[in-house]
């Protein structure tokens, strides 16, 4: 059994006041997932959301919320603001997260997660990631700079990640 950290502040998140009830439900499906996991970024295919939640749940994956983002053809969940509740404060944690990660499809969520990482937990813990987790990261990086160099999320996950 997993343990996540429900925040009563998510009632002060104008993100999630903006979310009509079915959505904040949905959201607190996603914290409390069983595939949930240390990093908030998970696989969840949207047939096993319809079999947990309702016929159709699964078309508040693609909802226009800062509160998770989804890539349908991994079938990846993030829940970006997952870590200011639940900071990796030491190399256990980092080990955990990449427990957490291991496994997962490439995906260019993985950009934002790094980008959370960056803005809620300590960056010089950055270094302690597995390497296939920065690779895929810096490979998906790259691929978005390519369409659009001015990406501001891939520039600074490139910059955090160019020494490791």
């Amino acid at each position: 059994m997993r343990y996540t950290v429900l925040s009563n502040e998510i009632w002060q998140d104008d993100a999630f006041l903006d979310l009509d009830r079915d959505n904040k439900l949905f959201y607190y499906y996603l914290l409390s997932s069983p595939n949930g996991n240390a990093a908030g970024m998970f696989r969840q295919s949207e047939k096993i959301i319809n079999r947990d939640m309702w016929e159709g749940a699964s078309e508040m994956l693609y909802a226009d919320t800062k509160l998770w983002k989804y890539d349908p053809e991994a079938s990846v969940v993030l829940i970006p603001n997952y870590l200011k509740y639940n900071q990796a404060k030491n190399a256990r944690q980092i080990k955990g997260l990449n427990n957490a990660l291991k496994g997962l499809p490439e995906t260019p969520l993985l950009i934002d997660f790094f980008c959370a990482f960056y803005k809620y937990s300590d960056v010089s813990l950055i270094k302690l990631f597995d390497d296939w987790i920065t690779r895929a990261t810096k490979a998906e990086a790259l691929r978005i700079m390519e369409k659009d160099p001015r990406n501001r999320k891939a520039i600074l996950v490139t910059t955090l990640l160019q020494d490791i």
